[in-house]
């Protein structure tokens, strides 16, 4: 038995051993390459639904604030026949049938954004240095300058 274990190894010629060292190379590399293909997709779905989610919470963020006003917006006009309302820059207020002030809807950021008529909403003014607070307070009329003249979006304050 010895024997033909020993010519079955004879019988191969070192050209076939070389050539299954080959194949067998070449399957470990493929499989490699397979594999890394494979991280590399999930890697990349993975950011894709990581930015997709970020875009979504922004979205879901910027609407919330919309209708937060859109809330102040209908309760202070659908009040009752004998309610009137006046709409000011930031604020509704709502009037009783004598004509005193009943509340003051606020349409901005406020810890309480429903103040009674006793409410003195000057509290809620900014500093006076509130334009060199970029991070907190934000000017929507912010000037450009084009073709060198200033361009304010809503209102030339220097008009007045």
């Amino acid at each position: 038995m010895k024997n033909t274990e020993s010519n079955a190894f004879k019988s191969r010629t070192p050209q076939s051993q070389g050539f299954a060292l080959v194949l067998v190379l070449a399957f470990l590399v493929l499989l490699c390459g397979m594999i890394l293909a494979f991280f590399l997709t999930a890697t990349s779905n993975r950011s894709a639904a990581s930015q997709f989610t970020q875009s979504v919470n922004s979205k879901l963020l910027s609407d919330t604030a919309v209708n937060i006003i859109i809330g102040q917006v209908q309760k202070a006009t659908s009040g009752t026949t004998t309610t009137a309302w006046a709409s000011q820059p930031g604020v509704i207020r709502t009037f009783t049938n004598s004509g005193t002030m009943d509340k003051a809807f606020k349409l901005y950021s406020s810890g309480t954004m429903v103040e009674t008529a006793a409410a003195n909403l000057s509290n809620d003014l900014p500093p006076k240095d509130w334009n060199l607070r970029p991070a907190i307070y934000t000017d929507l009329n912010e000037p450009d300058t084009l073709s060198g003249t200033l361009q304010f979006p809503m209102v030339d304050p220097r008009a007045m």
